[in-house]
C-alpha cells in the first residue's frame, strides 16, 4: 500500500542527497590532502629495533660480568651499527677491534715503561697519536677508522692508566672488554635479526645508469639537444 503524499513529501529528495554525497567526498579529499600521513620506513624501524636490542645485550653482559663502565658496551653498539648494511657492520667492526686491541696494547705498555716520568710518557703519547694520526690520513676505508680509533683508545684510557699505575691492568682491560662485547653482540644481532644486504641498493643504482645511458643513447642517435646538453650528460 502506498504511503499518503503528505509523508513521501517528507522524504529526502535525490538530487539533495546527492550534492550532500559529493560535498563529503570533496571535504573528505580536502582532509586527506591536508593530513599527509608519511610512509613508514621499515627498514629503519628494524634497524632502530637491532640496534636497541645489541645495545641492551651488551650492556646486560657486561653488567652480568661485573665490568667496570659498561657504559663502553653500550654506547659501542651505536657506534658500529651507524652503517645500516650487515657487511659494512661487520668491516667496521673488525677494524674497531683491530684498532682498540692495538690502542690498548700501547697504552698498557707506555704506563708500565714511563708512568714515574711524565715527561717522557707525553712525548710518547704524542708520538703515537702522530703516527696514528699520519695512517689514518693516507689510509682509506675501514683501516684509516682503525688508526683513529688506536689513537683515541691511548688518549682515552692510557692518561687515566698513568695517573692511576696500580690499577692500569683493570682500566685498561675493562674498556677493551666492553669494546669487545658491544662488537661482539651488535655484529650477531645485525646477522640475526634483519639483515640489510647491499643487493639491492646495487640492483637500484644498476637500473639507474641503465636507464641514464639508455636515454643518453637514444638522445645521441635522435640528434636531439645541443652538443652543450651532450657534453654535460656524458
Amino acid at each position: 500500500m502506498a504511503a499518503p503524499a503528505r509523508f513521501r513529501t517528507y522524504g529526502f529528495p535525490f538530487a539533495a542527497r546527492k550534492r550532500l554525497e559529493s560535498f563529503g567526498e570533496m571535504l573528505s579529499d580536502a582532509f586527506r590532502r591536508r593530513m599527509r600521513i608519511p610512509e613508514i620506513d621499515y627498514n629503519a624501524w628494524s634497524y632502530a629495533l637491532r640496534s636497541a636490542s645489541a645495545a641492551s645485550l651488551a650492556l646486560y653482559i657486561s653488567l652480568s660480568l661485573n665490568l667496570d663502565e659498561s657504559g663502553w658496551a653500550f654506547t659501542t653498539c651505536y657506534i658500529v651499527g651507524v652503517q645500516r648494511l650487515s657487511g659494512q657492520i661487520l668491516a667496521r667492526s673488525v677494524a674497531r677491534v683491530i684498532g682498540t686491541v692495538v690502542g690498548a696494547t700501547a697504552s698498557f705498555v707506555l704506563v708500565n715503561a714511563f708512568a714515574q716520568e711524565r715527561v717522557l710518557f707525553i712525548g710518547c703519547l704524542a708520538a703515537w697519536l702522530s703516527v696514528c694520526a699520519f695512517f689514518s690520513h693516507y689510509q682509506r676505508g675501514h683501516w684509516a677508522y682503525a688508526w683513529v680509533l688506536s689513537g683515541f683508545t691511548m688518549a682515552i684510557v692510557g692518561i687515566p692508566a698513568a695517573l692511576t699505575p696500580d690499577s692500569a691492568f683493570d682500566v685498561i682491560s675493562s674498556r677493551a672488554e666492553n669494546i669487545i662485547i658491544g662488537i661482539l653482540c651488535m655484529g650477531m644481532v645485525s646477522m640475526i635479526a634483519f639483515p640489510e644486504s647491499v643487493r639491492s641498493l646495487l640492483i637500484k643504482q644498476v637500473k639507474t645508469t641503465d636507464r641514464q645511458l639508455l636515454q643518453l643513447l637514444s638522445a645521441c642517435l635522435s640528434h636531439k639537444g645541443d652538443s652543450s646538453n651532450l657534453n654535460r650528460a656524458l
